[in-house]
This record gives C-alpha cells, structure tokens and sequence, in this order.
C-alpha cells in the first residue's frame, strides 16, 4: 500500500478552522506551486482523510469551488488540477453511501502534526498571506489559539523561513521587505514576531513582576496571554515597563 493511503487519524468532525485550512490548500495547490512528490497525489490525499467527515455543505461548498475555478482558469495547470478535484470529490460522493466503507478512528488530538498535515496547513497560510480577506486575517490568530501547540520546534521554524521568503519576494517586487502598515499585515507581523525567537524579551513592570514578551511595531505583547487569547491586544504599557532584558533560556 502506497505510504500516503495508509489510514490516520483524522478529525472526526470538520470544524470551521480545519475546512479553512482544507479551502485554502485547496486553492494554493491548484496553482500549482507545490514541489514535494505527494502534493501530486492532493486530490487523493484531501479526500482519503476529509471527506467522509466534511458535513454535507462543506462539500458542496468545495465541489462549487472547484467547478468556478476551472471554469475560470487561464492557464493550463490551475485548469487541469481543477478538473482532478473535481473528478476526485465526484467519485467520493457516489462512494459515501456504500456499505462497508472505511472511515478512519477518532483523532488523538494531543498527536503533533504529521507531513501532510503540517503541510497542508503551511499551503494555507501561503495562500493566505498575501490576501486581504477576512479569512486570511483571522487565519494567524486562529492558528494559534487552535493548532500552535501541535507545532514542533521544526515546524516552527519552517513557518518562520516561509513567511521570511514571503517578505524577500515582497523586497524583489515591491522593493520593501516589510508587512504594510494595514491592519492585515500588521496580523500577519504580530504571529511572525509571536514564533521568532529572536523578538522575544523579558519585560520587569511596575508590579515587579517579569513578562515574557514578543516585540512587534515597537510593541511589548505579552506572550503568554497572546498565545490563549491571540484576539486580543494584549501588550504592556510603555510608562509601566520598567526593564527589557534579552530572554534566557535555561
């Protein structure tokens, strides 16, 4: 059996986050910027471990994706792959109400990510970033509150390198390798510095307390309430700081 088409564990309810995630790989994969060997597999991949478990809409709402994309592609590869998808989440269709059928074990939700499953959500926030939706915003956020702890340090610095490719491809077509200095970016600013170690510092405040903390626009947020409450605005006053000190580690 091929390695890929082996059984995982796989939500056993598509949440709104995760369908996010499957939209947005969806959509970055049918561009075609995708390198590693199974990515020509998606179609396959996407539905062996979703499908039976996205509610009825959620596939309507990939299938109706996909038919508008393909019917709207310009160049031959995002038009090709459209149709694979298409082809893939038409047999899965006709094949959920056969009897017998496989479905995968309920999910070890403390696992830590798996390849394609990291790697489906690093297509997401590439083709996330540049965007400015409101899907695309929140996205950041929403991976923190809900995924972050799943990420090993690896993982972690892969993410960083991406969104630091991101911002090189910016400076070479753009001539600024920065985020703007729109609300969007500043999101998308805020996680990067929020996994960067080299951002992070130790704050001592008023209450002589010491925070850790993450430096993003000149801003000392505080790290730990970021990470259960990424929504929020949550940094330290400039007149109530009263040391910054780099961050040790022991």
């Amino acid at each position: 059996m091929n390695e890929i088409s082996k059984k995982v564990d796989c939500v056993e309810i598509v949440d709104e986050l995760t369908y996010t995630i499957i939209w947005m790989s969806m959509r970055y994969w049918i561009s075609g910027e995708t390198k590693k060997p199974w990515f020509q597999e998606y179609p396959y991949v996407l539905t062996l471990r979703f499908w039976d478990y996205l509610t009825e809409n959620q596939r309507r709402r990939l299938l109706e994706d996909v038919k508008r994309e393909k019917e709207m592609a310009f160049d031959k590869i995002s038009k090709k792959r459209s149709k694979l998808l298409q082809q893939e989440f038409d047999l899965c269709n006709k094949e959920l109400n056969e009897p017998n059928r496989d479905v995968y074990n309920e999910p070890n939700t403390d696992k830590k990510f798996d390849e394609i499953d990291f790697d489906m959500l690093r297509m997401a926030l590439l083709y996330a970033c540049p965007r400015k939706t409101i899907a695309s915003t929140t996205l950041p956020e929403d991976i923190v509150k809900h995924r972050f702890k799943l990420f090993s340090e690896e993982q972690i610095k892969t993410i960083i390198n991406d969104l630091n490719n991101y911002l090189d491809w910016k400076e070479n077509h753009f001539g600024k390798r920065e985020f703007s200095d729109s609300f969007d970016d500043k999101t998308w600013k805020k996680f990067l510095k929020f996994l960067d170690d080299n951002s992070h510092y130790n704050v001592k405040g008023i209450d002589d307390k010491i925070y850790k903390t993450f430096l993003s626009d000149g801003i000392y947020y505080s790290y730990d309430r970021f990470l259960e409450q990424p929504y929020i605005d949550c940094y330290i006053e400039e007149k109530n700081i009263v040391e910054i000190s780099e961050l040790t580690t022991t």
